[in-house]
């Protein structure tokens, strides 16, 4: 997927770009519902940079798989 912001290619799970920070529009996204999770169990992404967290594998924030390492 391109960000329609800085036209950079992105993963197609992501919900903002990773490069500009721009939230993407897809249909997740227009539909989905914040779910609560307690801070206790949250996931922090493995980017260094990522505020993102770990929900079903992949970061919520910039779609990289759970476990893979920074780049």
């Amino acid at each position: 997927m391109e960000c329609r912001s800085c036209m950079k290619e992105v993963p197609e799970e992501s919900r903002y770009c990773m490069y500009c920070g721009t939230l993407l529009e897809t249909s997740d996204t227009a539909d989905a519902e914040e779910v609560f999770v307690s801070f206790e169990d949250r996931i922090p992404c493995s980017d260094g940079n990522c505020i993102g967290t770990i929900e079903n594998g992949k970061c919520t924030v910039c779609g990289k798989p759970e476990g893979e390492e920074a780049s």
